[in-house]
């Protein structure tokens, strides 16, 4: 059934992409082109496992996305895909198809506090590894394990700053290099560069997907005002874009080898192809063995506990929810031979747990509402006369979760006070950087 559900998710891409002109970026097409490429390693991951995947699970996730795509259409409608110029717009957004000059002051004043967080926080987590015994890049993991030694809890407020600026910088450098490009537009990839050392070193590389998604965002975009919305991006995105997709994967199969803790069967068990393929595909093989055993199993106590385990983790730390919580989605078996197991199910798995069949459905359908009206309002077709940066950064925030949408449901992050900080941050680093009103 793998292999029919990938048949229909490959024909259904192809044809909201062809005939759907909403852009590659509109969430419900890139929702469906990730979990496309999920369900292929999928399938290849399962002639090594062979783990079983039912007719009914398939047709969960086939309902799954034709609502997310209805959804989608829906927003677009009621939108009108009305084009606007708003009053407040400076004269960068005016002309957006000018380079954007900030003065190199305070490019130079975000880049260098950037670095300088970033140092001090490497040093706390060698610091903190060290205290365990670890050496070298083995405190990573180490650390990230642990629960005996923590780390510098002020230090950590760095992280979201160099996010933040990571969102700004990451703008501006991908808009100059499509419009005018300086030697000085460089000071932009610094900020960018620490987000991922970051990440590296915090033992989470989904912070990595978040910068690489932003990047991506804006690079579609700039290329798609330049061709004034017509077609035909596709194919130069992938000629840029592929040696990328390379080097992050040779560095993604490198990284478990000190991001994951040393004792788990993942680290020795699977070559680096099989990684790959546990990595992207494992979600969907998980959805299928959790639908094999019933989702009911895996559900909590209270409503939506995965779905919104965030605010639940949040309440319950500060004493607001009583009972024991689940930390995360139920681990299962990929390879019982090998000992390697997975818990995130896609979306469709985490919602079909919290809320069943029907419940999966509004929830999958408000969620890529909201997305593609904001995309649809903010982002879709906007000129050379009505684009606005700060909905092109906004819109590359969100992008995380239609982009993870294979892996898992990130949309209750967005409203944790890390997400909403870092949020009010780059908004304030926007601000600094072109110092004029900015209303939402």
């Amino acid at each position: 059934m793998l292999y029919v559900l990938l048949l229909f998710e490959v024909v259904l891409f192809l044809a909201i992409y062809t005939f759907g002109n909403s852009g590659l970026i509109a969430p419900a097409t890139f929702s469906i082109f990730v979990i496309t490429v999920a369900t292929a390693f999928a399938c290849i991951g399962n002639t090594m496992w062979n783990l079983p995947f039912s007719s009914q699970a398939a047709v969960y996730i086939i309902f799954g996305l034709i609502v997310m795509l209805f959804a989608q259409i829906a927003a677009r409608y009621l939108n009108g895909n009305r084009l606007y110029r708003r009053q407040y717009m400076t004269e960068h957004e005016e002309h957006p198809n000018t380079r954007i000059d900030i003065d190199m002051w305070k490019v130079r004043l975000v880049a260098i506090l950037a670095v300088i967080l970033t140092m001090l926080y490497i040093l706390d987590i060698v610091r903190a590894g060290r205290a365990l015994g670890a050496s070298g890049l083995q405190v990573i993991g180490t650390v990230k394990s642990s629960d005996k030694v923590g780390t510098n809890k002020i230090i950590r407020q760095g992280i979201k700053f160099i996010m933040a600026a990571s969102f700004v910088d990451g703008y501006i450098l991908v808009h100059n290099r499509a419009t005018e490009w300086k030697k000085k537009d460089w000071w932009y990839a610094v900020s960018i560069v620490c987000a991922c050392v970051c990440s590296v070193f915090t033992g989470v590389r989904t912070e990595i997907l978040r910068v690489v998604f932003s990047l991506f965002v804006y690079f579609y975009v700039q290329l798609k005002v330049k061709r004034d919305w017509k077609k035909g991006a596709l194919q130069k995105i992938l000629k840029r874009g592929m040696p990328l997709v390379v080097i992050l994967t040779i560095i993604f199969t490198n990284m478990k080898n000190f991001i994951k803790t040393v004792d788990l069967p993942i680290t020795t068990a699977f070559s680096s192809f099989q990684y790959i393929a546990y990595y992207i595909g494992s979600p969907i093989l998980v959805y299928g063995v959790k639908e094999n055993t019933g989702f009911a199993t895996y559900k909590g106590t209270h409503f939506g506990e995965l779905i919104f385990n965030s605010i639940w983790q949040f309440g319950k730390s500060h004493g607001w929810v009583e009972g024991t919580l689940l930390q995360g989605s139920a681990n299962v078996y990929i390879s019982r031979q090998s000992r390697v197991t997975g818990n995130v199910d896609s979306i469709f798995g985490i919602s079909m747990i919290d809320f069943g069949f029907v419940g999966m459905l509004i929830f999958i359908f408000i969620l890529y509402f909201l997305l593609s009206y904001y995309y649809y309002k903010r982002v879709y077709r906007k000129t050379n006369e009505s684009l606005c940066h700060l909905d092109i950064i906004k819109y590359a925030f969100i992008f995380y979760i239609p982009a993870m949408a294979y892996y898992t449901s990130v949309a209750d992050e967005f409203i944790t006070v890390y997400y909403i900080i870092t949020f009010i941050l780059m908004y304030l680093i926007y601000k600094f950087y072109l110092k004029y009103k900015i209303k939402f």
